[in-house]
């Protein structure tokens, strides 16, 4: 069975008989009619039993059932006991602690914030470890205080001190906290976001956080709820909803929600295996639920966390140290990282473990550069340009017109052996090479700087003095076949950011230059390399074509063009974006994918002009439609529906309008043919309702699902979605540009406008009957379904076709 939690009363106290009689006038009336009409065990099975009348005792019987059936929902509830704290019903334990009975365990209580789904946890905690003790009122209220935080110390904060205050603050605590419709939202929200997954442990997990989230429903007398359980069998796979489905039929009434929380685990923990279990248990990964804990949990986490770090063996040196701390691995290419994690099959967001990156507790992201993967920063990739042979070498110029010095991309080093892509700059008039200070910065090299003091000499014989540090570099060709070590100097700033040159765009006008490895140069110079690295700006190759043209050098970092780029190919080159940019949107609409073009063409070929609207045929897949007759799954959603119209009267009535408006408008009509009935080609689409909020009213609209699988296909799963039609936004904005006058209409039941052809009608039937006792009824819509997923082409395929 289900546990319930219910706190116990607190035991009673002597008193008086003047207090007991003020105390029998404060009872209700049904209490007070116990009380005078009270009747010992003696006087009704003793000796005396004949004196009693039948009708009295059967009377005090009932009175009694009543009493206890009251009592027991109020102790259902965890927070009721404020609510007679309050009132006066119950009285606290103040000077009944002797101390022999206190336990010696220490619990502290953690912040509390106002979170409707841990009220109950949070009050449970505070009655057991507060209230239940014997502290004074001002003790317990400074706990309390003391315990909370955001609005709800607000709530508390500025009262005085006594009982009077403690009550107070408890009453208006539960007031703002414990408001059961709230409560009720915020675990419907959680249990909306559950999803099972298809593995037999994430399927428990699913189950024990949906046990966990009906708990407390249950707990204030909330045992059905036909919404909640309609929608946790809905995530179900069709097996387990067949199998709800005939719990229900045997058990002849709605599901309670501690009997599906129930049902549901025991399913799960069914899917088990008891050896992956046992593999489970005895792996040396553990699993910790992320939250808050202790100091002393944290003191022995931390002791555990030494403990595995010392037992910790590097999967590439063998050392005793993880693999994000070895030096070996750090010094490996990027490439050969992966490899080696690949390999060992190590996880690539912590790389402490061999387990899947869904399991992983680290949880984050690789954060270099602004990489929002979930990878290791050790495993980090720049995204550089990749070209094959020589390393891409770019120059630049800061105007058209003006000499275009050498510029190229390497890779930089940093402490963990990571790549950090940079530009770097051929500088011939400097005898000294530099880097940017906030670029060593984000190195954090371990080695200590060299101090050093240079002079910087400019134009008009301006020098300048300085403090440079020296420090030691290790650069890298984006090719990866070389590494140089380079000693250069600090400098706040080098040079102007390089303008955006696209050498693979121009380098076409050039013969000589057409197959050199060239990429666009943009952004930040980071390093100046100067003459004491001659060597690695001397010439190797050079490619030099007529006058006024590029002249291009490999270099032991790649090869370097220089230009002056002319003031005639920039305007064209401008002009040549600008046709590009006005073009691109005309050639996206002409090129479709291969699905795209053939549903284009089914429907273009297919649909049908009346005297009013369209016929549209569906865009079937390739050897569709070949779906199953999935009428067992249809009845059963039509079941799980009629359960919520017995407890939601209005819903029903608005549902049943919404369907009688469907056959009135021709939109839908009932098959009574009974050979059309026993055809194999159709399908039933579970329906469901909706409502559409407005300021006038709240419409409801009946939704087809034709996304709900069956022996693991849908109708969805064989219809083609279509291209998408609508003009986007920057097309729109555009023709903003080329009129006067815009045209906006809203049309009235778009979808349903719009005729389906019969043999495709066939897949569309549903299930209908307004209550247990009618007979199950068949209909079939004649119109495209909002819930198809080609609909949204179907529609604007036909208002393009009325346009025109």
């Amino acid at each position: 069975m289900w546990p319930l939690w219910g706190g116990d009363r607190k035991p009673s106290v002597p008193i008086s008989a003047e207090e007991e009689d003020n105390d029998d006038h404060s009872m209700d009336p049904l209490d007070t009619a116990i009380h005078h009409s009270a009747i010992t065990d003696a006087d009704m099975y003793g000796a005396s039993r004949s004196n009693v009348p039948n009708y009295e005792r059967e009377e005090t019987a009932h009175r009694l059932g009543q009493l206890q059936v009251r009592e027991k929902r109020m102790a259902n509830a965890p927070d009721q006991w404020i609510d007679e704290y309050v009132t006066g019903r119950a009285i606290p334990n103040v000077g009944y602690d002797d101390g022999r009975h206190r336990s010696t365990v220490r619990t502290e209580l953690d912040s509390y914030d106002g979170t409707a789904s841990q009220w109950f946890a949070r009050i449970d905690l505070f009655k057991a470890l507060v209230y239940d003790t014997a502290m004074s009122p001002g003790e317990e209220l400074a706990i309390l205080r003391n315990s909370l935080k955001g609005d709800c110390r607000d709530i508390v904060y500025a009262l005085g001190g006594g009982e009077d205050t403690y009550k107070e603050a408890l009453r208006s605590l539960k007031a703002r906290c414990g408001r059961r419709d709230v409560i009720r939202a915020a675990h419907l929200q959680a249990l909306y976001k559950l999803d099972p997954v298809g593995t037999p442990s994430q399927m428990l997990r699913f189950a024990e956080g949906v046990r966990t989230h009906l708990f407390d429903p249950s707990r204030t007398g909330e045992m059905t709820n036909t919404d909640i359980v309609d929608c946790l069998v809905g995530k179900l796979s069709i097996q387990d909803q067949l199998a709800c489905h005939e719990m229900c039929q045997r058990d002849s009434g709605p599901l309670s929600l501690p009997t599906f929380g129930h049902w549901l685990c025991s399913r799960a923990a069914a899917y088990q295996n008891a050896y992956e279990l046992a593999a489970e248990q005895s792996s040396n990964i553990t699993k910790e639920v992320p939250g808050k804990i202790s100091r002393n949990q944290a003191r022995s986490h931390t002791m555990t966390s030494r403990k595995d770090r010392d037992q910790w063996t590097c999967h590439c040196c063998t050392g005793s140290h993880s693999l994000g701390a070895c030096m070996d691995f750090k010094r490996l290419k990027v490439s050969q990282r992966w490899q080696l994690v690949k390999k060992k099959k190590i996880c690539f967001s912590c790389l402490q473990g061999q387990h899947y990156l869904t399991e992983c507790q680290y949880s984050k992201l690789c954060g270099v550069n602004g990489c929002q993967s979930a990878h290791h920063p050790l495993l980090h990739r720049p995204q550089g340009p990749q070209q094959m042979g020589n390393a891409s070498v770019n120059s630049a110029c800061s105007k058209p017109g003006q000499v275009a010095l050498g510029v190229v991309t390497v890779y930089v080093i940093d402490s963990n052996g990571s790549e950090i892509q940079v530009n770097l700059f051929f500088d011939e008039g400097s005898d000294k090479t530099f880097v940017r200070e906030r670029l060593l910065k984000k190195l954090q090299l371990h080695d200590a700087p060299t101090e050093c003091f240079l002079m910087t000499r400019g134009f008009g014989d301006v020098k300048r003095w300085f403090n440079s540090p020296l420090v030691k570099l290790t650069i890298e060709r984006l090719d990866g076949r070389a590494r140089f070590d380079i000693l250069v100097n600090t400098a706040p700033v080098l040079c102007d950011p390089v303008p955006t040159i696209c050498w693979p765009k121009i380098k076409h006008r050039w013969k000589h230059l057409a197959d050199l490895p060239l990429a666009e140069s943009k952004g930040r110079c980071d390093i100046l390399l100067g003459l004491d690295h001659a060597d690695l700006m001397s010439a190797t190759e050079s490619r030099q074509g007529d006058k006024d043209e590029p002249v291009a050098m490999n270099t032991a970092l790649g090869w370097v063009a220089r230009d002056v780029i002319g003031t005639e190919h920039s305007q064209s080159e401008a002009r040549t974006n600008l046709a590009e940019a006005f073009g691109t949107e005309r050639e996206s609409r002409q090129k479709l994918a291969p699905e795209d073009e053939r549903a284009k063409q089914i429907v273009e070929a297919g649909t049908r002009k009346f005297e009013v609207g369209y016929e549209v045929p569906l865009p079937w897949r390739i050897g569709e439609p070949n779906i199953p007759n999935n009428r067992p799954l249809a009845e059963f959603r039509l079941r799980s529906l009629l359960l919520r119209f017995e407890n939601d009267p209005v819903f029903k009535a608005d549902y049943k309008m919404a369907i009688h408006n469907y056959l009135s408008s021709g939109y839908a009509h009932e098959v009574t043919d009974e050979n059309e009935l026993n055809v194999q080609e159709q399908y039933y689409l579970p329906h469901h309702g909706v409502r559409k909020k407005s300021s006038s009213a709240q419409k409801l609209r009946i939704v087809f699902d034709s996304s709900a699988t069956y022996n693991g296909r849908s109708l969805n799963s064989a219809l083609l979605t279509g291209p998408i039609l609508q003009n986007e936004l920057p097309m729109v904005l555009m023709k903003f540009s080329e009129g006067e006058v815009a045209f906006a209409a809203d049309i009235e039941a778009m979808f349903s406008r719009i005729r389906l052809r019969p043999e495709d009608a066939r897949y569309h039937r549903f299930l209908w009957k307004e209550d247990k006792t009618e007979r199950t009824k068949v209909f079939q819509m004649n119109r495209v379904t909002f819930g198809d997923t080609c609909s949204p082409f179907l529609a604007i395929s036909i208002i393009i076709r009325t346009a025109r």
